[in-house]
C-alpha cells in the first residue's frame, strides 16, 4: 500500500468513526440519567466537544480524499510519448509555466511525476498574480530551479524526456 492509498484509508477510518462517535452523542439521553443534574450538564459539556472533534476529523478527512483525488495520475497514460524533449526543453518549459503537471517515462514500466505549483491571488477582474512558485517531484518540492534540475538529473539520468500526460489541475492541456 502506498503513501497515498494509506492516507485516504486513515481518512475513510476518521469519517467512520466520528459518525458512530455522533450517533452515540444523539442518543446519550438514553445512557444518561436525566434526574442527575451534574452528569447530565456534564454529558452535555462532553457531547458538545465530541461533535465538535467529530467535525473537524470529517472536515479534515474529506480534504485529504479531495487532496488525493486531485493528486492521483489519470487513469490511462498512453503507451507511446505524446512529446519527446530534451531535458534543457523540459526546463525551459518548466521555467515558464506557473502551475502544471508532467507524468514522464523512466522506462521499464516506471513513470515520474514532476511540474511547478503556484499560489495566486484573484484581482478584481479575473486576472490571477501568481506567487510562491516552487518546482517538484513526486511529492519533494523545490523553490529554486537549480536545485530541481540537480535533483532531476539523479532521478531522472536520461537525457531524453518521453511526456505521457500534461496537465493543469487534472485537465489535460495540449503543448506544443
Amino acid at each position: 500500500m502506498n503513501k497515498n492509498n494509506n492516507s485516504v484509508s486513515i481518512a475513510w477510518l476518521k469519517i467512520l468513526l466520528s459518525v458512530a462517535i455522533l450517533i452515540l452523542c444523539f442518543f446519550r439521553n438514553r445512557v444518561i440519567p436525566q434526574d442527575n443534574k451534574a452528569l447530565v450538564i456534564s454529558g452535555t459539556a462532553v457531547t458538545v466537544l465530541l461533535i465538535i472533534l467529530c467535525l473537524r476529523l470529517i472536515a479534515s478527512a474529506i480534504g485529504t480524499l479531495v487532496g488525493a483525488e486531485k493528486n492521483a495520475a489519470p487513469k490511462k497514460l498512453p503507451d507511446t510519448p505524446i512529446k519527446l524533449w530534451d531535458q534543457d526543453e523540459l526546463f525551459a518549459y518548466l521555467k515558464q509555466e506557473d502551475i502544471i503537471d508532467l507524468i514522464l517515462d523512466k522506462g521499464n514500466g516506471e513513470t515520474l511525476k514532476v511540474g511547478t505549483r503556484s499560489d495566486y491571488r484573484r484581482e478584481r477582474y479575473g486576472k490571477a498574480e501568481y506567487f510562491d512558485k516552487c518546482y517538484y517531484i513526486e511529492e519533494e518540492e523545490y523553490t529554486d530551479l537549480s536545485d530541481f534540475i540537480a535533483q532531476f538529473a539523479r532521478v531522472h539520468g536520461d537525457g531524453n524526456v518521453r511526456i505521457l500526460y500534461v496537465g493543469i489541475e487534472d485537465m489535460p492541456v495540449e503543448i506544443k
